[in-house]
């Protein structure tokens, strides 16, 4: 059973040293409602259910992403990486990805979209939270994805937000029904997350320093890393997959591994592996035994979350997925 009390005070520790960071990067904005804005080109029933209240977000089409893969992402591909993406070499990953990875937005998905960013930020009444959202929907770009791209699973390049199209269908197909509260509670919430990720890229050092408060380094040297990082799956949401955990004097290895069975790219066993340290900030891989993570009871409980929890990155962004969910949403989570 996890422990409540800890995962609160962790929790609310981790949102404390993030609303400060926020502070001092916003201490010039002030809360302002979202301003009136009237569509005069098409005043359809999306427009007309937000009061004709607008707020600025970036779209782009398919062509984005030749710009969204001019980072280093595709050079980290390995083979086990590349096959479990669907394809057979390099050329073809890079081809899918550069040429044939995005499909362009509909008007009809923008406006909803938009109405549910309009909807979610009405319910967030804490200023340096509110501000924070607004301010970077103006620094980011959304793009739609193959479903193949990734597995379909939302992610974040540079200032991107890449939704598959099965994301796009979802938030039409609820707002078709007026199911409001699930999609805000399931795709804005996956918003969230991904914002996040894109204040981690934006602020590394700082990030580092929470992290490093939690007992995570980035050792210099680890000794015996070719399997371990042949079948860490590449997450675009944090390249560096060495992270190293200290616990009663122990380090531990996470990931996200692939198995012997793994056939997809979601195929992959949450772990930690034993290492162990050699000099200051060098350790030694010679431990084969891995450690799921949901049966690492030292780890689950001071963290107190069970999913989603084999990268820092991923970590700080669930606790502020579940921040938003519980203070403005209402919707408490009773088993983490």
């Amino acid at each position: 059973m996890i422990s409540k009390n800890l995962f609160y005070i962790l929790l609310y520790t981790i949102i404390f040293i993030f609303l400060f960071i926020k502070i001092c990067e916003t201490k010039s904005i002030y809360y302002n409602p979202i301003e009136t804005y009237v569509n005069n080109t098409k005043k359809n029933s999306i427009i007309q259910n937000t009061q004709n209240k607008h707020i600025i977000i970036n779209f782009s089409n398919k062509e984005f992403g030749k710009k969204m893969y001019s980072n280093n992402y595709l050079k980290t591909m390995n083979k086990l990486n590349i096959n479990l993406r669907g394809f057979k070499s390099k050329k073809e990953l890079y081809d899918f990805y550069l040429n044939n990875s995005l499909i362009n937005i509909t008007e009809e998905e923008e406006e909803i979209f938009r109405y549910m960013i309009i909807k979610l930020l009405k319910k967030i009444n804490n200023m340096v939270i509110y501000n924070f959202i607004k301010r970077y929907l103006i620094k980011i770009t959304i793009v739609k994805s193959n479903n193949k791209l990734e597995s379909g699973m939302p992610h974040t390049h540079n200032k991107t937000i890449i939704f598959p199209q099965s994301y796009f269908n979802s938030i039409k197909h609820k707002y078709n029904l007026n199911f409001m509260e699930s999609m805000l509670e399931n795709e804005g919430l996956t918003f969230i997350h991904e914002i996040l990720h894109i204040h981690q890229r934006l602020n590394k050092q700082k990030y580092l320093k929470m992290y490093n408060l939690w007992g995570f380094t980035k050792p210099s040297y680890i000794n015996n890393m070719n399997e371990f990082n042949e079948r860490n799956r590449h997450n675009p949401d944090g390249l560096k997959v060495d992270w190293v955990w200290k616990n009663n004097n122990k380090y531990y290895l996470i990931g996200a591994i692939f198995n012997n069975n793994s056939i997809s790219l979601t195929d992959t066993d949450y772990v930690a592996k034993e290492i162990t340290r050699v000099d200051e900030n060098i350790f030694n891989n010679n431990i084969k035994d891995l450690i799921h993570l949901n049966k690492f009871n030292n780890f689950i409980n001071y963290f107190g979350i069970n999913n989603n929890n084999y990268h820092p990155n991923e970590i700080a962004s669930q606790y502020f997925e579940y921040y938003i969910n519980q203070n403005f949403l209402k919707n408490y989570i009773k088993d983490i």
